[in-house]
């Protein structure tokens, strides 16, 4: 991205604005900068993840075989397997289908569950 001198100039224009608007009234400023923060809203924030935080899978994958846990993510929404990839640190996933999403989650909890050094002297 290149920044000329008619980029320059404008936002001199917009600060200068900007300048004389707070020297008439600096409360606004201050309200600005003394404003609480408030949780993002939106499309990425996600709503579900204290129940995606809630959901055992790692209990669930080790009382049932891989094709019945697969089926049980499922029952699951998309976002709500998106939250449990976030929750678990599994990584990012492009993924929007729930099959491949529930296949994702199933193959990383088997990889995880697996004790490498279990056997090792």
């Amino acid at each position: 991205m290149d920044i000329n001198e008619k980029d320059i100039i404008s936002f001199a224009r917009v600060l200068i604005l900007l300048g004389k608007r707070i020297e008439k009234d600096p409360e606004i400023l201050m309200q600005f900068l003394n404003m609480p923060k408030e949780p993002k809203t939106g499309a990425n924030s996600s709503s579900n993840l204290p129940q995606a935080e809630s959901i055992q899978i790692y209990e669930i994958a080790q009382s049932k075989t891989k094709e019945e846990f697969v089926k049980h993510l499922k029952q699951l929404t998309s976002e709500q397997l998106r939250d449990v990839i976030k929750c678990n640190g599994f990584g990012s996933v492009r993924y929007k289908a729930i099959e491949k999403l529930a296949d994702y989650i199933a193959d990383e909890v088997t990889k995880r569950s697996v004790d490498v050094f279990r056997h090792y002297e």
